[in-house]
């Protein structure tokens, strides 16, 4: 039986998928769908996981696509919203899920537990997407990109008929766009923040992974700053110390920000070679240091430090590719040669330096050359006046004028 559902209301809902990697290797991720049933529009977005962070997030970019919020949404009883139902079948929401909902100014709507059903339309475009856009397995290297062109194809998706109204879905979904709810002015921005104590390597705990803070910030407390893919550590003064990739599984590796440890890997050069970070070097910078004997790597590293804080290591690996570099020094001149601008040396006025005139060139010889006549004689008021008229107005022995005679 159809069931009418009213203009502009959505339903959501998480489903499991599998992607390949960089690496090739294929990993569990999830799906979330935002679907409209009235239209039965249908926006999707790849989650690593299904976090209130990755909830919020995604549901975030279908609204900015779509050009706004649909005023009433329904979801099933997912953790990453809901804390726990009540005894009167109130929903006690999670703080972000709350947040959230008060700054898109959407009303949301819970199933009844157990009962998915409530929420067909949705579980039934779950299946058709992953179907129709995540099968085979896709290739995924940047999920940022990724999932932007996951939104135009489900836009392109539009174009076909509906299965009961024989209507573009186009069509019926731009009536329902009508209905929506302006975006916010200001951006919501999705993270939940939380402290943190570091332990003796320097390194913070998070969900079983440790991640890397600066060598300065041993047993000191940090505030985490958590996204659904990204963690950013900051000290008391909310500064930011480090930026990583938030691991969704357990590591068997720290997550290490290499370039905060540089300054103490640098003072053991035979430690900085053997370090993982060395390896991530381009391979001309780590072939130049491997050949250098010790006070010359010690010299050339301490040149390297500033190079590799400020992201410039592609610079230097320049530098080594196109000049033959013996030492320290050497390698400094041509860093500067190649990344600095050429400045003019100032202009320098003394009272023994002698006043130059300027060269005015006496054009009166070839002047004589072309016209046949000589030049003047200094003192010769009326020279310059006849040689001007002879030249325009006289004519030689066979008629022909002046300024076409041939030499």
């Amino acid at each position: 039986m159809y069931v009418l559902h009213p203009m502009g209301s959505a339903q959501v809902d998480f489903g499991e998928v599998l992607i390949r990697t960089a690496r090739g290797a294929e990993e569990k991720a999830h799906e979330l769908v935002l679907s409209f049933p009235n239209s039965n529009a249908g926006f999707n977005q790849v989650c690593m996981d299904e976090t209130k962070e990755s909830l919020c997030e995604a549901l975030q970019r279908i609204f900015e696509y779509i050009g706004g919020t649909p005023p009433r949404i329904l979801f099933d009883n997912m953790s990453s919203a809901v804390v726990r139902i009540e005894a009167h079948g109130e929903r006690q929401t999670t703080e972000m899920f709350t947040r959230f909902t008060m700054r898109h100014r959407f009303k949301a709507d819970f199933c009844n537990p157990d009962s998915g059903h409530e929420k067909g339309n949705v579980e039934n475009k779950v299946g058709y997407l992953r179907r129709n856009y995540l099968l085979p397995p896709p290739l995924i290297e940047d999920l940022e990109a990724f999932n932007r062109e996951l939104l135009d194809k489900c836009m392109l998706d539009l174009e076909r008929e509906h299965y009961m109204k024989k209507e573009p879905l186009i069509d019926l979904f731009n009536a329902e766009r009508e209905t929506l709810i302006p975006l916010p002015r200001e951006r919501f921005r999705v993270f939940t923040l939380e402290t943190a104590i570091t332990d003796k390597r320097s390194f913070i705990r998070y969900d079983n992974n440790f991640y890397s803070t600066s060598p300065e910030y041993v047993k000191r407390e940090m505030w985490l700053e958590i996204g659904a893919n990204e963690l950013r550590i900051l000290n008391d003064r909310y500064e930011e110390v480090a930026r990583h990739k938030r691991k969704q599984k357990r590591a068997t590796e720290p997550v290490i920000d290499f370039t905060n440890y540089v300054s103490e890997l640098i003072r053991k050069p035979r430690a900085f070679l053997a370090s993982p970070y060395f390896t991530t070097l381009p391979e001309s910078v780590q072939k130049h240091l491997k050949i250098l004997p010790y006070p010359e790597l010690k010299k050339t590293l301490l040149v390297m430090l500033p190079i590799i804080k400020e992201g410039n290591i592609g610079d230097a690996a320049a530098v080594l590719e196109l000049s033959v570099i013996r030492d320290a020094d050497e390698f400094a001149a041509a860093y500067r040669a190649l990344t600095e601008d050429p400045q003019a040396l100032p202009s320098v006025t003394t009272g023994t330096i002698p006043t130059q005139q300027p060269y005015l060139p006496k054009l009166d010889p070839y002047n004589a050359l072309l016209t046949g006549i000589p030049p003047a004689k200094p003192g010769d008021a009326n020279a310059s006046g006849r040689m001007q008229t002879r030249a325009v107005g006289e004519a030689d022995d066979q008629g022909h004028p002046a300024s076409k005679r041939r030499l």
